[in-house]
C-alpha cells in the first residue's frame, strides 16, 4: 500500500503560481545575506544576483514576511532595500548578525526567511509595529 503526501497550502499556492506561469521547474531564484552593521537604514541586494535577474527587479520591491504580511521597499539605483527597509527591520527587530533568505517567488516579490544568530528560524513577531500592506 503506497502512502499519499499532500503539499502544505503555501507550498501548494506557490506551485500552482509557478505552473500559471508557465514555469514548471523548482529552481527558486534566491539569496541569502547576514546582516553588516549598517543593516538598518539599507540592505544591498547582491551583485551576482542582481547581474543575473536585473531583468525581474523593478524600482519597487514587496518583501513578504515569515507573518505573511508584505512590506512595499523601494530600491535605489545601486540596489539596496532602502526606503520602506526600515519598517522591515523594526517590525522583525533584527539585529547585525542575523541571517536573511530572500527567495524571488515572483518579479520584484520576495519571501524572506529570518535565522536568529544561534542558526535557527526567528520566531515570527506576536504583532506587526508599523504600516505593512496586509
Amino acid at each position: 500500500m503506497s502512502a499519499k503526501f499532500m503539499a502544505c497550502d503555501p507550498c501548494t499556492k506557490q506551485c500552482m503560481r509557478r505552473i500559471a506561469r508557465g514555469d514548471n521547474t523548482a529552481h527558486v531564484p534566491s539569496f541569502c545575506t547576514f546582516l553588516p552593521a549598517d543593516y538598518k537604514s539599507r540592505l544591498r541586494i547582491p551583485r551576482k544576483f542582481v547581474d543575473e535577474y536585473s531583468n525581474q527587479l523593478q524600482e519597487h520591491i514587496v518583501l513578504e514576511g515569515p507573518s505573511g504580511q508584505i512590506w512595499l521597499v523601494n530600491c535605489d539605483p545601486e540596489m539596496n532595500l532602502v526606503k520602506g527597509w526600515e519598517s522591515f527591520v523594526s517590525d522583525h527587530n533584527l539585529q547585525a548578525g542575523e541571517f536573511l533568505v530572500f527567495n524571488m517567488d515572483n518579479a520584484s516579490f520576495f519571501k524572506v526567511h529570518i535565522y536568529g544568530k544561534g542558526g535557527g528560524e526567528k520566531p515570527i513577531p506576536f504583532r506587526i509595529n508599523s504600516e505593512a500592506l496586509s
